[in-house]
């Protein structure tokens, strides 16, 4: 055996560490929800261009979806397909394997599937798993004659049929073909308003509403949920792309924060759990009181992680009458805000929480008159 074929040979089956269903929906679920998240980041100094007042031709605006967007955006398509199509495949599997599963001209295989009987890794390699389009058929099929036990349950599956149809078709132009981007606000439409609203239906499912661990954020400390205001924000006619930033970023963030949560465990683990988080707090606040002294900046309460290590960088501006040396006016203006523990981060496009009727988070964006 060669060394290659020894290289590949080192690893393990992932369905030994669980439901291997399950585990894998979720990772590629959790994969492209901080994708998808991380989208305002890479565009946060150009959402103006979107603005009808900005009269931007469209040339310049695909123009300045740069390379770290196109990412994004591809990463973010390609694992919701995927955790879409685990979904239904395990809701075939859960019924029996063979609905999903193809085991070619092989009886051997086709005996042990059907009485539920382990595969070598040799007879694994040897089945063929359906594409996505047609498990999809299959399990509407299943659905609409009631064959599925659970088939009372999964009327969402063909409520979202066409979303799922051209999810798989995007995921389809973007890996084989490599030539196609879905621009900024037509991504915040179709993941807010179609994608966003099949997950929450998916993970009511009893095989994923108890591994929340495995694909949720870190719950905020204005205990807004992202995800639920993401959709409701979506379903506007003309959804507030600076809201929807907002939004994403306290996503973002959220899956950035270091802090643990200690809510479902023994009062000891807690308590050591505890110390780490105290360190990580400690540390975040000394790093804003040097940056804050360095930029004569505020330092508040984060809304993401509670620490108080989220700096308000301010700027002054001047405006200058005919003789330069002359100042008619002067302002002093917020132009960003970032957090030192959880990375929480906005520059551009964003307007305060209160505009957005968002509680429990502070208006950062402030001009004080110096004249």
């Amino acid at each position: 055996m060669s060394h290659l074929q020894n290289t590949i040979k080192d690893g393990f089956s992932f369905d030994t560490k669980g439901n291997v269903e399950t585990d894998l929906a979720l990772i590629s679920l959790k994969i492209a929800l901080k994708s998808y998240f991380t989208t305002y980041q890479t565009f946060k100094n150009q959402l103006h261009i979107f603005e009808p007042s900005s009269h931007t031709d469209q040339k310049t605006i695909d123009f300045n979806h740069r390379n770290e967007y196109c990412e994004a955006c591809a990463e973010t398509i390609v694992h919701f397909q995927h955790f879409a199509e685990l979904v239904c495949k395990k809701l075939l599997r859960d019924d029996h394997p063979l609905l999903s599963d193809v085991a070619l001209n092989k009886p051997e295989i086709l005996h042990k599937l059907l009485h539920g009987n382990n595969l070598s890794e040799e007879e694994q390699n040897a089945v063929r798993s359906i594409e996505f389009s047609e498990a999809l058929k299959r399990l509407i099929t299943l659905i609409d004659n009631e064959s599925l036990t659970n088939h009372s349950s999964l009327s969402f599956i063909k409520n979202h049929k066409e979303t799922l149809v051209q999810l798989n078709t995007l995921r389809n132009r973007i890996w084989h073909r490599g030539v196609y981007i879905l621009r900024y606000p037509a991504l915040d439409t179709f993941v807010g308003k179609y994608i966003l609203p099949f997950v929450v239906e998916a993970l009511k499912l009893p095989s994923f509403n108890s591994h929340a661990n495995m694909w949720k954020y870190n719950g905020l400390h204005s205990q807004i949920d992202p995800i639920e205001e993401i959709i409701k924000e979506a379903s506007n006619v003309n959804p507030d792309i600076g809201k929807l930033a907002l939004l994403k970023e306290l996503g973002k963030a959220a899956y950035e924060n270091p802090l643990m949560q200690t809510g479902h465990i023994s009062n000891n683990l807690r308590g050591f759990l505890s110390s780490f988080d105290n360190k990580n707090k400690r540390r975040a606040e000394r790093i804003a009181i040097q940056e804050a002294s360095q930029e004569y900046s505020d330092i508040t309460v984060c809304p993401v992680c509670g620490v108080k290590s989220l700096i308000i960088y301010d700027d002054t501006d001047y405006e200058h009458g005919e003789d330069y040396e002359d100042i008619i006016s002067a302002w002093r203006y917020t132009y960003m805000v970032k957090c030192e523990c959880c990375t929480f981060n906005l520059e551009g496009g964003v307007k305060n929480a209160s505009e957005y009727d968002l509680s429990n988070i502070e208006d950062y964006w402030v001009t004080d008159d110096l004249a």
